[in-house]
């Protein structure tokens, strides 16, 4: 007869204190992965991490033109820029969480 064993590989409970040492004694590794993905991604573009800043500004430049110079949309006292700037981040973060 076959007798068939079962093997449950469970994690240990780690606290939160070893998972902050644990980070900083492999901190050079993280650097590593997070160095090499950010080249990977952004290394055929032409202007290259930079194109992380400038897109959303560029956004925001153009809707506070929009609704601040062609409609005249109020921003209750704020810069047109700050007032477009951040509804340009949060439609940014909601759709990064959509991907």
């Amino acid at each position: 007869m076959n007798d068939l064993s079962i093997t449950i590989v469970s994690p240990e409970r780690t606290s939160l204190l070893q998972v902050g040492r644990d980070l900083l004694r492999y901190r050079d590794l993280l650097f590593l992965l997070v160095w090499r993905e950010i080249s990977v991604r952004y290394s055929q573009t032409f202007v290259g991490i930079f194109w992380v800043i400038l897109q959303p500004l560029v956004s925001a430049f153009m809707v506070a033109f929009v609704f601040g110079r062609l409609v005249n949309m109020p921003s209750d006292g704020l810069p047109h820029m700050v007032f477009a700037y951040s509804g340009v981040l949060i439609w940014g973060l909601s759709a990064l969480s959509r991907r």
